[in-house]
C-alpha cells in the first residue's frame, strides 16, 4: 500500500477530548518541547508527540492483549479491530495487530490486496521467529499479516503429539510483548484449536454482535465456548459484547438491545456502534473515519470505546494546564 495511514491528531480535537483550550495545549507543548506539526492551516500532534504529552501527566498506556472473536462471520469484527487499532495508535499507543483469519481482511485493510508473499502465523508455527513476520504500517501501528496458509493452523495443532495450547500463540507473543501497549488479534469466525490458543493468550475478548437473530445465536455459541475455555483451563477472561451496526430506526434492533441488556447486561459494552456505510468506504479509500472532514457518528462511537480502553479520563482529570 503506497499511501500511509494518517495518524496525526488535530490539537483542536485533543482539546475537546481533554476539556482544555487549544491555546492551552499549544502553550504546554511549547513549554515542554513537544513537537507540533502543521498543515493546511491546522496544528497536529503526531503519535509520538501525543505520547510525550501524556507522559507529562504520568499517564501509562494499558498493556493488554485483546481478541476479536465471533463464531458468526459478517458481524463487523475486522472493521472494529481495524478502527480501534488505528485510533489507539493515533492516541500514541504502540499497537500490534495480528490477522489470524485466512480471509485476510484486516491485512487487506492495512496493506492492500496485493500482498500475498508475507510471512504469517502459519510460518511462526513452522519455526519462523515472530519478529520476522511483523510489518510496519506506521511506527505506532504494526501488523502480522494473514493469507490462505493460515487455513493450516488447526491442522498443525491437531497433528501435535501433545497439544499444549499456550505454545501456539501465548509463548510467541511473549517474545515481543514488551514492544507494544496493545496487541489486537482478529480471529476467524469459528470454533477452533487456534481460537482456543488465542483466548488463552488474551486479557480481553471483544465479541461484536449485530441486531439480528442469527448474530444473537452466534453470540451465544461464542460465549459458551469462552466459558468452556475459562473453566477448562482455569483462565479468567474479560469478555465484552459490543452491539455493532445498530440502527435505532429498526424495531428489531431495539428488541435485540433490550434482550442483550436483559441477558448479558454485565458483559455489554455501554457504547453502541451505529450502522454506517462510511466504515467500508473509508477503508476502501485507505482513510480513517476519524480524519474525515465531516466525521460520522460511528467514528464518535469507536472513539468512545478507545478512550475507555485507554482510560484517557486519567489525563482529562489530571492537573489543570
Amino acid at each position: 500500500m503506497d499511501k500511509m495511514l494518517e495518524l496525526k491528531f488535530p490539537i483542536i480535537a485533543l482539546a475537546n477530548v481533554l476539556g482544555k483550550t487549544h491555546q492551552a495545549i499549544h502553550k504546554f507543548c511549547n513549554e515542554n518541547n513537544i513537537e507540533i506539526s502543521t498543515g493546511k492551516g491546522r496544528s497536529f500532534l503526531m503519535p509520538q508527540s501525543l505520547r510525550q504529552y501524556f507522559k507529562k501527566f504520568n499517564y501509562k498506556y494499558p498493556k493488554e492483549i485483546i481478541a476479536f472473536q465471533a463464531c458468526k462471520g459478517g458481524v463487523g469484527k475486522t472493521s472494529l479491530c481495524f478502527n480501534i487499532a488505528a485510533r489507539a495508535a493515533q492516541y500514541g499507543a504502540k499497537v500490534l495487530t495480528v490477522d489470524m483469519d485466512m480471509q485476510a481482511h484486516l491485512t487487506m485493510a492495512l496493506l492492500g490486496d496485493n500482498d500475498t508473499d508475507s510471512l504469517v502465523w502459519h510460518d511462526i508455527l513452522k519455526g519462523t521467529p515472530i519478529e520476522e513476520t511483523i510489518k510496519e504500517i506506521h511506527p505506532h501501528l504494526h501488523l502480522i499479516p494473514s493469507h490462505l496458509d493460515n487455513s493450516y493452523l488447526d491442522k498443525i495443532i491437531s497433528q501435535s503429539s501433545k497439544v499444549v495450547y499456550t505454545k501456539y500463540v501465548y509463548d510467541h507473543l511473549m517474545k515481543i510483548r514488551e514492544n507494544y501497549d496493545l496487541i489486537l488479534i482478529d480471529c476467524a469466525p469459528a470454533l477452533s484449536h487456534i481460537n482456543t490458543s488465542v483466548a488463552l493468550a488474551t486479557d480481553k475478548v471483544f465479541i461484536p454482535v449485530n441486531p439480528d437473530l442469527f448474530s444473537f445465536d452466534g453470540l451465544e455459541k461464542t460465549l459458551s465456548e469462552l466459558t468452556d475455555i475459562q473453566n477448562g483451563f482455569h483462565k479468567e477472561l474479560d469478555v465484552n459484547v459490543i452491539l455493532n451496526r445498530f440502527d435505532s430506526r429498526e424495531k428489531n434492533s431495539l428488541d435485540v438491545i433490550a434482550s442483550l441488556k436483559n441477558k448479558y447486561g454485565a458483559l455489554l459494552c455501554p457504547t453502541v456502534v451505529i450502522v454506517s456505510a462510511e466504515i467500508k468506504n473509508a477503508i476502501a479509500r485507505h482513510e480513517l473515519l476519524f480524519n474525515l472532514k465531516k466525521r460520522p457518528q460511528v467514528a464518535e462511537d469507536i472513539d468512545t470505546i478507545v478512550k475507555d480502553l485507554l482510560a484517557l479520563k486519567e489525563i482529562s482529570n489530571a492537573q489543570t494546564l
